[in-house]
Protein backbone atom coordinates (compact mmCIF):
# COMPACT_ATOMS: atom_id res chain seq x y z
CA UNK A 1 0.00 0.00 0.00
CA UNK A 2 2.97 2.33 0.36
CA UNK A 3 3.12 2.66 -3.42
CA UNK A 4 -0.41 4.03 -3.44
CA UNK A 5 0.62 6.74 -0.99
CA UNK A 6 3.75 7.63 -2.97
CA UNK A 7 2.20 7.59 -6.46
CA UNK A 8 0.61 11.10 -6.48
CA UNK A 9 3.82 12.80 -5.34
CA UNK A 10 6.02 10.79 -7.70
CA UNK A 11 3.70 11.42 -10.63
CA UNK A 12 3.63 15.14 -9.85
CA UNK A 13 7.44 15.28 -9.83
CA UNK A 14 7.53 13.31 -13.09
CA UNK A 15 5.18 15.83 -14.72
CA UNK A 16 7.17 18.80 -13.42
CA UNK A 17 10.36 17.35 -14.91
CA UNK A 18 8.78 16.31 -18.20
CA UNK A 19 7.11 19.66 -18.75
CA UNK A 20 10.31 21.48 -17.77
CA UNK A 21 12.20 19.50 -20.39
CA UNK A 22 9.48 20.26 -22.94
CA UNK A 23 9.73 23.99 -22.27
CA UNK A 24 13.50 23.96 -22.63
CA UNK A 25 13.39 21.92 -25.86
CA UNK A 26 10.70 24.15 -27.37
CA UNK A 27 12.91 27.20 -26.94
CA UNK A 28 11.11 28.77 -23.98
CA UNK A 29 13.01 29.88 -20.94
CA UNK A 30 13.12 27.58 -17.94
CA UNK A 31 12.58 30.72 -15.84
CA UNK A 32 9.19 31.32 -17.47
CA UNK A 33 8.20 27.75 -16.69
CA UNK A 34 9.30 28.07 -13.07
CA UNK A 35 7.42 31.35 -12.70
CA UNK A 36 4.35 29.56 -14.00
CA UNK A 37 4.46 26.71 -11.50
CA UNK A 38 5.99 28.44 -8.49
CA UNK A 39 2.97 30.41 -7.16
CA UNK A 40 0.78 27.37 -6.64
CA UNK A 41 3.60 24.87 -6.22
CA UNK A 42 4.58 26.54 -2.95
CA UNK A 43 1.27 25.34 -1.51
CA UNK A 44 0.64 22.17 -3.51
CA UNK A 45 3.92 20.34 -2.95
CA UNK A 46 3.84 20.59 0.88
CA UNK A 47 0.24 19.31 0.79
CA UNK A 48 1.34 16.33 -1.31
CA UNK A 49 4.29 15.66 1.01
CA UNK A 50 2.01 15.72 4.05
CA UNK A 51 -0.38 13.37 2.28
CA UNK A 52 2.51 11.02 1.54
CA UNK A 53 3.60 11.10 5.19
CA UNK A 54 0.06 10.37 6.36
CA UNK A 55 -0.27 7.52 3.87
CA UNK A 56 3.05 5.96 4.89
CA UNK A 57 2.12 6.27 8.57
CA UNK A 58 -1.20 4.59 7.85
CA UNK A 59 0.55 1.77 5.94
CA UNK A 60 3.01 1.25 8.79
CA UNK A 61 0.27 1.06 11.39
CA UNK A 62 -1.92 -1.25 9.29
CA UNK A 63 1.08 -3.53 8.95
CA UNK A 64 1.68 -3.38 12.71
CA UNK A 65 -1.99 -4.03 13.39
CA UNK A 66 -2.04 -7.10 11.13
CA UNK A 67 1.32 -8.64 12.02
CA UNK A 68 1.46 -7.98 15.76
CA UNK A 69 -2.32 -7.95 16.33
CA UNK A 70 -2.11 -4.70 18.31
CA UNK A 71 -5.54 -3.49 19.24
CA UNK A 72 -6.59 0.13 19.66
CA UNK A 73 -4.03 1.79 17.40
CA UNK A 74 -6.17 2.43 14.35
CA UNK A 75 -8.90 4.71 15.72
CA UNK A 76 -6.54 7.41 17.15
CA UNK A 77 -4.39 7.20 14.03
CA UNK A 78 -7.33 7.66 11.68
CA UNK A 79 -8.59 10.60 13.75
CA UNK A 80 -5.16 12.25 13.56
CA UNK A 81 -4.94 11.67 9.81
CA UNK A 82 -8.40 13.17 9.35
CA UNK A 83 -7.35 16.19 11.42
CA UNK A 84 -4.20 16.76 9.38
CA UNK A 85 -6.09 16.27 6.14
CA UNK A 86 -8.97 18.54 7.08
CA UNK A 87 -7.00 21.29 8.80
CA UNK A 88 -3.81 21.39 6.74
CA UNK A 89 -3.84 19.44 3.47
CA UNK A 90 -7.22 20.48 2.07
CA UNK A 91 -6.76 24.19 2.90
CA UNK A 92 -3.31 24.09 1.25
CA UNK A 93 -4.82 22.54 -1.88
CA UNK A 94 -7.62 25.14 -1.91
CA UNK A 95 -5.07 27.97 -1.68
CA UNK A 96 -3.02 26.31 -4.44
CA UNK A 97 -6.11 26.13 -6.66
CA UNK A 98 -6.91 29.80 -6.04
CA UNK A 99 -3.31 30.77 -6.77
CA UNK A 100 -3.34 28.71 -9.97
CA UNK A 101 -6.61 30.27 -11.10
CA UNK A 102 -5.97 33.92 -10.34
CA UNK A 103 -2.34 34.67 -9.46
CA UNK A 104 -0.48 32.47 -11.95
CA UNK A 105 -2.14 33.95 -15.08
CA UNK A 106 -1.41 37.48 -13.85
CA UNK A 107 2.24 36.63 -13.13
CA UNK A 108 2.61 34.82 -16.46
CA UNK A 109 1.39 37.89 -18.37
CA UNK A 110 4.27 39.84 -16.86
CA UNK A 111 6.81 37.38 -18.27
CA UNK A 112 5.27 36.36 -21.60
Amino acid sequence: FAYLAAFPLGFNFFLIGALGAYYVRSGSSLGVYLVGILPHGIFELPALCLSLAAGLCLCQNINRYIRKNEKGIMKPLLLNILRVTGLVVIPLLVVAAIMESYVTPAVMQLFV
